[in-house]
């Protein structure tokens, strides 16, 4: 595939990275999950977005049917945004070893900038928070280039049998930024 190709298929944004070593000899069937502490963070932020996506659907269907009960169903997203803010603060607070990161992503692979190197071909498992809805995407990744890029290392991994609820977060997600950066620039 050319690198035109390949950059249409790729978008470049802000998120939120975690990544970890995997131990030697670690079976890669397990998730990824359990490398991190993640605890309620990850599965509140992906549930609160099964949320929003419900309601928004149920929304469309009230609305053209009861005015009242659609303004009703309004007033209770906005309370369960509010308390969506508030789980989400105190998660990241939580979770101080995420940290903000531009990254290149794939819908195979993710590249970014790290603190130290990591050995071309090892694993690593990594945790993801797609911005600005805070979608979680966890997995393992093979390194597959890592070189000094000033103090620190531009590294390219590729993801490794990504489960396919996250492959399909984070294809929905390239999905509607390139959609939405395409509509931008439209005139």
């Amino acid at each position: 595939m050319s690198d035109e190709k390949r950059a249409a298929y790729r978008i470049t944004e802000d998120a939120l990275v975690d990544i970890k070593s995997v131990p030697a000899g670690h079976d890669l069937a397990k998730p990824a999950e359990l490398l991190f502490d993640t605890g309620v963070a990850a599965d509140s932020m992906s549930r609160f977005s099964d949320l929003d996506k419900g309601f928004r659907e149920c929304h469309a269907r009230l609305a053209r049917h009861d005015a009242l009960a659609a303004e009703t169903a309004n007033w209770l997203a906005a309370q369960i945004d509010l308390l969506k803010d508030i789980v989400l603060a105190s998660n990241l607070r939580a979770e101080s070893n995420m940290r903000h990161a531009q990254v290149s992503l794939g819908a195979n692979g993710i590249g970014l900038t790290y603190e130290s190197s990591i050995p071309v071909g090892s694993v690593v498992a990594i945790h993801l928070v797609l911005l600005p809805q805070h979608e979680a995407v966890l997995g393992y990744a093979r390194i597959r280039q890592c070189r000094a890029d000033g103090l620190q290392f531009a590294i390219g991994a590729e993801f490794v049998g990504l489960a396919e609820d996250y492959q399909r977060r984070l294809n929905r997600h390239m999905l509607k930024s390139q959609i939405s950066s395409k509509s931008a620039k439209a005139p």
